[in-house]
């Protein structure tokens, strides 16, 4: 049978059978305790002090030197003028004086307790997963003087950064920064499908609101956005580089001449006088055209013409002779993908569309 001569936690002597001197090792035990119960040390150093009050506690830390040397982590006690070192265990708390703070064995050193837990739960149940974990009617971050942020940090943009809401720990809602660099606002009915509700372009500061646009109750602003990734066009509007003659019949006659970009966009070409449709929607479409008429004047018409068809409003105005006014236009027309929108013209006597007063610009809603 072993034969046992300390305490398991505290290594307090233990009296032996039949020995001599017993108090010897009673008071041993005795100062032990006196030292290591509600310890309470001077601080957590690595050199010794130079002139230790009888019975101060100290905690060693990680790079001891002189007496403390190959005693890191250990508790320093001075008794009769001498350093006595005791090896603390995994979990204990110290308080320490020169801080004013609670400090716990990590079984290898000695640390703030609260400077860094593995897990913490608040009313709840922290794990691996959530390793901090709060069960509160309200949770309040307030400001300490000044300002207060909350900050989400992600590695990669890869990665996610978001607020997460949830019934019944089902997602619902969604906000934040999820796979890539857009923000976005997202929704779900039963926490597995999600609909885009805002995705905010970083680089640009532009939104896109909703996921179908064109569908009941569906406004959305999808105008004056440019992203390429959704194939959305973007706003854009064109001016004639030249004054562009427009000879009378009775046929609708295309404008050309919009090559000079305002707001370009690579659905519109200037050579062609020609918008064509990236993706299915419903377009917006705003054109001028400046006419400068002869002596006989002329009765003009003029449309957005979709696949070389007028289409949608027209505007009509009666020109008296040598007259020179504006015609504008705006129509909403929806395209698919590849449809073409041009500004034509129909009038019975020829004409001039004058360059700089004339324009063809629009967006996708």
């Amino acid at each position: 049978m072993t034969v046992t001569t300390q305490t398991t936690n505290l290594q307090l002597p233990l009296l032996a059978a039949g020995q001599a001197q017993k108090h010897v090792t009673h008071n041993e035990a005795l100062l032990q305790i006196d030292a290591l119960v509600q310890l309470s040390v001077e601080g957590v150093v690595n050199v010794p002090p130079s002139s230790p009050a009888e019975g101060a506690r100290y905690l060693v830390g990680t790079a001891p030197t002189g007496a403390f040397a190959g005693k890191a982590g250990r508790v320093a006690v001075v008794r009769d003028a001498a350093w006595r070192f005791h090896a603390p265990a995994r979990g204990w708390l110290a308080y320490v004086v020169a801080s004013d703070a609670i400090y716990t064995f990590t079984g290898t050193l000695w640390r703030p307790l609260g400077s860094a837990f593995e897990y913490l739960g608040i009313a709840a149940t922290a794990d691996a997963t959530q390793r901090l974990a709060v069960k509160s009617a309200n949770v309040l971050f307030d400001h300490d003087g000044a300002s207060s942020r909350v900050k989400i940090n992600r590695k990669l943009v890869s990665d996610t950064a978001s607020l997460l809401f949830q019934t019944d720990y089902a997602g619902r809602a969604e906000v934040g920064l999820a796979g890539d660099a857009q923000f976005r606002v997202k929704v779900s009915a039963d926490g597995n499908a999600w609909i885009n509700a805002l995705t905010v372009d970083p680089a640009t500061g532009l939104a896109q609101a909703a996921a179908a646009p064109t569908t009941a109750l569906g406004l959305a602003t999808k105008g004056y956005v440019d992203t390429v990734g959704r194939g959305d066009p973007g706003a854009f509007d064109y001016q004639t580089a030249a004054a562009v003659a427009i000879t009378g019949s009775s046929n609708w006659t295309k404008v050309t001449g919009f090559s000079t970009a305002r707001i370009p966009v690579a659905a519109f070409s200037g050579t062609n006088s020609q918008f064509v449709a990236p993706v299915a929607g419903v377009y917006f479409f705003t054109g001028q055209l400046h006419l400068s008429f002869g002596a006989g004047g002329g009765n003009p018409l003029v449309a957005f013409a979709r696949n070389s068809a007028p289409s949608g409003s027209w505007i009509s105005k009666a020109f008296p002779a040598n007259a020179t006014d504006a015609l504008q236009i705006n129509s909403l027309l929806k395209l698919n993908a590849g449809d073409t929108v041009e500004i034509h013209v129909f009038t019975n006597a020829s004409c001039t569309v004058n360059a700089g007063y004339s324009s063809f610009g629009g967006t996708r809603l």
